[in-house]
This record gives C-alpha cells, sequence and structure tokens, in this order.
C-alpha cells in the first residue's frame, strides 16, 4: 500500500513474511503482533521475506499510528 512502511521498504505483494526481529513469524495474527510490539533501540526493525525462493532482509521502520 502507497504511504505504508511496507511501501517505503520496498516490500512487494508476493513477499512472504517469514520473521520479524528474528522471531519467525507463526501466521498473520502473530506477525501483526510482532510488528506492532516492535521496538527497536534504533528504531528500525528486520524484516525477513521470502521473494522468488531466496531470503531478503529488510528494514523497515515501524512504528504506531497517531
Amino acid at each position: 500500500m502507497e504511504d505504508s512502511p511496507a511501501f517505503y521498504a520496498n516490500i512487494l505483494p508476493g513477499d512472504v513474511l517469514i520473521e520479524v526481529d528474528g522471531v519467525r513469524v507463526l501466521n498473520v495474527k502473530h506477525a501483526l503482533a510482532l510488528m506492532e510490539n516492535s521496538a527497536p533501540q534504533n528504531g528500525e526493525s528486520q524484516l525477513k521475506v521470502l521473494r522468488n525462493s531466496s531470503e531478503k532482509n529488510i528494514k523497515v521502520q515501524l512504528g504506531r499510528n497517531q
């Protein structure tokens, strides 16, 4: 979606989220909880996605909407 953290981090349609800050994602609900509760010290989270059968690490700025 435009103007979202995923958009600015170049996460593409078809990418499969497999980790958030080193924690293996169990399902969609778990992934959302991990991202919502993410509070990295440097303000960036590390996502690992599966793209075209290859794992890719992506840094993304996660934050709460205000």
